[in-house]
């Protein structure tokens, strides 16, 4: 683990953010979920929103009060800043108990919630850099809390999301595809900023080859937008992409999952030379089943496109 104990002023910061103090207060609130979430037995106990149901019930354990009154109480009136960021912060680590949303409301009216929110997963995404899995987990853990109540993110915050996976990506490709969804989902130009991004690798005809590179063009293939430079990267890929390249048949999937009609008309020429290669070699020659099944993929999605087969 890290030692915070002689740390610096930045991991004195990330120590308060990934590593809140929990006091008895906080505790007291976790056990009071866990205890109402093991009364939860039967499919229609678990059905809606349970941490809302959760904080409106008064509970002895809470002094007779309910969640949600407990939480006003201990961050006070008016409700002091530190106190509530640290509940939330501790919650949103909280493998079972979240704070309800009406708690994250509270929370965000006493502060910009953009700024903050970006402070904080700023932080997060600095944390990545101890090579550390526990802190890695927290991290991550928090900057999906966030995420879902704050959206809209700036370019500035995304393009770190990418080079932060693009720097965890030989250590933890797992780690660097979630980054890379978080960045295209949750920041305000995600999708164009990806795409921008591709492209200016393409052009500097860099290959676009490993975890980040390959989960940016899934994630751009699956979001349902048609983007014109997002459809010559894809068209690109596939015309001078080897046809006895492993890759190939990824790029079909990303061609597929895009959706677009025109790319009937590449597919066929890409499908067409992957016949003909495949006629030309001898019945046991080394990759002859390799391009039966790339000829065979490229038919289907060319007729998934509306297209007519290769065959």
């Amino acid at each position: 683990m890290i030692d915070f104990k002689n740390a610096g002023p930045k991991t004195a910061e990330i120590k308060r953010y990934l590593l809140p103090e929990c006091d008895e207060a906080i505790r007291k609130l976790e056990e009071d979920f866990y205890v109402y979430r093991k009364s939860l037995v039967t499919l229609e106990d678990n059905e809606g929103d349970v941490f809302e149901r959760w904080k409106v019930r008064h509970s002895e354990r809470l002094d007779g009060m309910t969640p949600y009154e407990f939480i006003r109480d201990y961050t006070g009136d008016p409700p002091v800043f530190e106190k509530y960021e640290r509940i939330i912060l501790n919650l949103i680590q909280d493998n079972y108990c979240s704070p309800p949303d009406s708690v994250f409301e509270d929370f965000f009216s006493i502060c910009d919630r953009q700024e903050w929110a970006e402070k904080v997963i700023g932080i997060c995404l600095d944390a990545f850099s101890m090579n550390d899995t526990d802190i890695d987990a927290l991290a991550i853990t928090m900057i999906y809390g966030i995420s879902e109540h704050v959206s809209g993110f700036s370019n500035d915050l995304c393009n770190r999301f990418f080079e932060t996976a693009k720097a965890v990506r030989q250590r933890d490709p797992e780690l660097a595809s979630e980054l890379v969804q978080v960045g295209v989902d949750y920041c305000k130009n995600g999708f164009d900023v990806a795409v921008d991004l591709i492209a200016k690798r393409m052009q500097e005809d860099k290959p676009m080859t490993g975890p980040v590179a390959e989960k940016l063009l899934a994630v751009l293939a699956l979001m349902g937008r048609k983007d014109e430079k997002l459809y010559v990267i894809y068209r690109t890929l596939v015309k001078r992409t080897a046809l006895l390249d492993e890759r190939l048949e990824f790029y079909f999937d990303l061609v597929c999952d895009y959706g677009d009609p025109r790319a009937v008309s590449f597919m066929r020429t890409k499908g067409t030379a992957l016949v003909e290669a495949y006629k030309a070699l001898p019945a046991n020659a080394p990759g002859k089943d390799f391009l039966f099944r790339k000829m065979m993929r490229a038919d289907e999605v060319i007729k998934t496109l509306g297209g007519q087969g290769v065959f």
